[in-house]
C-alpha cells in the first residue's frame, strides 16, 4: 500500500518527517494501568486529505485515539545545555492530543501523521492477549492502510494510592483572558473544574488556591487580572473577609478529587519585599489596597494580615481541610531574603497555628531555620538536601536543562520527562511541584499568548515550560507531555505495589541493578533499557 502504518512505542516524540525508531508489534500492561502507544502513517505516492481511522477490538471501549498535532518551539535551547535533547535545529514538535476531526485527516507525503492510543479501565483488564485492529480509509472509502496490535494484559495491579503530594500550578487569570470569563463567575467555576478534572486525572493531588491575585510572574509595578477568592472589606484599620468564593473554589477542587491545597504567597516573588494586589471594599467604592508600593514588613500590611490569618485558620479548620493546607510565603527565595523571609513567617505563625508553610527553593537554611515546613526544591540544588530528602518536595523550572535532570520541555525525549516517577521513588521525596500547568502570557506577564502558537513565554522560557494542557474550546486539551508525567506517576505507583509484595530493598535493590541511582542525574537514558526495567516490574507484579 501507498500508506506505511507503524506501531511506536509512546516514549518516542515522532517528529514530522522522521521515520520513528522505537517501531513494535505490540506491548504489555498490568491490569488497572493506562497504557499508551502510538500509530503513525506516512505516504509515498500523494497527500491524501479526510482520512478516517477505524479500530476494531474486544476491548475497543476501553480504547481512546486523539490527533497528535506538532507545534512550534522558537526557543529551545540554552548555549550549555547537555546534548540529552531531540535536536540542536529541531522547531518542530509533537505535542497537542486532541480528539480526531469528523472530517478525517490528512496523511501529506512530507510529514508523518500520528495518533496517540489509550488503553485504560480502572477496574482492571482481564489478563490475556488482545488483538486491536486498526484500518485507514482514503475520502473514497478506499483502504489505505491495516493492521494488529497485539496487547497482551497482565494480572499483576499497580498501587492506586501513592500518599504523593503532586501539583502543578493553575493559572486562573489565564482561564479568564483566554475564554472571555468573568473571575468567580459560574461559566469561570465551570471551566475551572475541567481544568482541574483534567489535573485530577493525570495524577495531581495538589492545587493552588489564589486568596488574593498570585504575585507570580509578574513585572515589579504590573499586576494580573484579579482573581481573588477572599473579599474583603477595608473601614479604616478594620477588615472583615468572606470566604464563599473560596469555599466554592475549594469545593469544586475536591469535588475533582483533590486532596491538598497551597495557598497563594502572601509575599511578591523573588524576595518577598513587597505585596500581593489586594482588592477590597471600601467606602471609595472597590479599589486595591496593597501592591507594589506597600513594603512588606510595613505595619499597615501586618496588621492586615493579623486581621486575616485568624479568620482564615479558621476557616480551614472549620472545613476539615487544616491538616492538608500549606501557605506559601515567596516563591523562590535567595539567600538575600533570608532575614526578611523570616520575619515574615515569625509573624505568621502566632495566627496560623496547625497550618504548614511551604514554598519553592533552592537554599537550605530556609528549611534549616524552620522558616520552611515543606521545601519544594529545585532539581538541580537537591543535593544540598540530601540529609532529609524524606522531607522535601522537589521541582522543577526553566532552569533543569542540564546534568539530565528531568524536566518537561518539547526539545527533550519523553524519557527524561517519564524518569521522574521513578526518580520521586528512588529518592523518597514527598512529592513534586511545577509551576505551569496552564500559564497563558508571555514573561513577566507583560502581555497575553497565543499558546497555540508561542510555547516559550515570547522567549521567555524554553519551549514547553509555560503550560501542559491547551485551551481547546470547550476546556483544556491534553499534551503529550502531560500523559508522559502520568505514566511517570503510574511507574511510581507500580513500584510502590512491588514494595508492598517484595519490601523496599528488593525494589531499592533493582533499580540499583538497572542503573537508577539514589539521584536526579544518573539513569539510563536509552529507551529500550528503561522498557526492560519495566517489564521485569511487570513481571514481578504478576507472578
Amino acid at each position: 500500500m501507498a500508506v506505511k502504518m507503524d506501531f511506536v512505542n509512546s516514549l518516542e516524540k515522532i517528529l514530522p518527517s522522521r521515520r520513528p525508531r522505537l517501531l513494535v508489534k505490540g506491548g504489555e500492561m498490568l491490569a488497572n494501568e493506562k497504557f499508551a502507544f502510538q500509530v503513525s502513517f506516512s505516504s509515498s505516492d500523494q497527500n491524501h486529505i479526510g482520512c478516517q481511522l477505524k479500530v476494531q477490538s474486544p476491548i475497543s471501549d476501553r480504547i481512546t485515539v486523539r490527533k497528535v498535532d506538532y507545534v512550534m518551539g522558537l526557543h529551545t535551547l540554552r548555549p550549555d545545555h547537555d546534548g540529552y535533547i531531540l535536536g540542536e535545529d529541531e522547531k518542530v514538535f509533537p505535542d497537542i492530543l486532541r480528539p480526531p476531526s469528523p472530517e478525517g485527516e490528512s496523511v501529506p507525503i512530507s510529514a508523518n501523521t500520528v495518533f496517540w492510543v489509550d488503553v485504560h479501565d480502572e477496574g482492571g483488564i482481564p489478563a490475556g492477549e488482545y488483538e486491536i485492529k486498526f484500518f485507514l480509509y482514503g475520502r473514497d472509502g478506499a483502504l489505505l492502510a491495516g493492521d494488529s496490535y497485539i496487547l497482551k494484559v497482565l494480572s499483576g495491579k499497580i498501587a492506586r494510592e501513592n500518599g504523593l503530594i503532586l501539583t502543578n500550578w493553575l493559572h486562573s487569570d489565564c482561564i479568564c483572558e483566554y475564554y472571555g470569563l468573568s473571575p468567580m463567575s459560574d461559566g469561570y467555576f465551570s471551566m475551572l473544574k475541567k481544568y482541574m478534572e483534567c489535573a485530577a486525572r493525570h495524577g495531581l493531588t495538589m492545587v493552588y488556591v489564589p486568596l488574593f491575585t498570585p504575585p507570580l510572574d509578574t513585572k515589579m509595578g504590573g499586576e494580573r487580572l484579579t482573581v481573588q477568592t477572599v473579599d474583603v472589606k477595608a473601614e479604616g484599620g478594620t477588615y472583615s473577609f468572606g470566604f464563599e468564593k473560596l469555599d466554592r473554589y475549594i469545593d469544586t477542587a475536591i469535588s475533582c478529587g483533590i486532596k491538598y491545597f497551597e495557598l497563594s504567597h502572601l509575599f511578591t516573588q523573588w524576595g518577598a519585599e513587597f505585596c500581593p494586589k489586594v482588592m477590597a471594599h471600601t467606602q471609595e467604592g472597590y479599589k486595591r489596597i496593597f501592591g507594589w508600593e506597600d513594603r512588606a514588613d510595613g505595619e499597615r500590611y501586618r496588621d492586615f494580615l493579623a486581621q486575616l490569618l485568624p479568620k482564615l485558620t479558621g476557616y480551614l479548620e472549620r472545613k476539615g481541610i487544616a491538616e492538608r493546607s500549606f501557605i506559601h510565603i515567596s516563591d523562590e527565595p535567595n539567600e538575600t531574603s533570608l532575614s526578611r523571609y523570616g520575619g515574615h513567617r515569625k509573624f505568621m505563625k502566632q495566627f496560623t497555628k496547625g497550618i504548614k508553610y511551604m514554598d519553592a527553593l533552592s537554599h537550605f537554611e530556609f528549611y534549616g531555620k524552620g522558616y520552611v515546613d515543606l521545601p519544594a526544591v529545585s532539581l538541580s540544588a537537591v543535593e544540598r538536601f540530601s540529609g532529609v530528602k524524606g522531607k522535601i518536595m522537589v521541582y522543577n523550572c526553566c532552569s533543569e536543562y542540564k546534568n539530565f535532570l528531568s524536566n518537561k520541555f518539547l526539545n527533550m525525549p519523553s524519557l527524561r520527562t517519564r524518569v521522574l516517577g521513578i526518580q520521586l521513588y528512588r529518592n523518597r521525596v514527598r512529592g513534586y511541584l511545577n509551576w505551569g500547568f496552564n500559564f497563558y502570557n508571555s514573561a513577566l506577564s507583560l502581555k497575553r499568548i497565543n499558546p497555540f502558537l508561542v510555547t516559550d513565554a515570547d522567549g521567555g522560557f524554553q519551549a514547553g515550560d509555560p503550560f501542559v494542557v491547551y485551551p481547546g474550546s470547550d476546556g483544556p486539551l491534553d499534551s503529550l507531555r502531560l500523559e508522559l508525567f502520568f505514566h511517570s506517576v503510574q511507574d511510581y505507583n507500580a513500584l510502590l505495589a512491588l514494595e508492598q509484595k517484595m519490601g523496599r530493598d528488593f525494589v531499592d535493590g533493582l533499580l540499583e541493578r538497572h542503573g537508577f541511582k539514589q539521584n536526579f542525574t544518573d539513569y539510563p537514558r536509552e529507551e529500550n533499557s528503561f522498557l526492560k526495567f519495566r517489564s521485569e516490574v511487570n513481571r514481578l507484579l504478576s507472578e
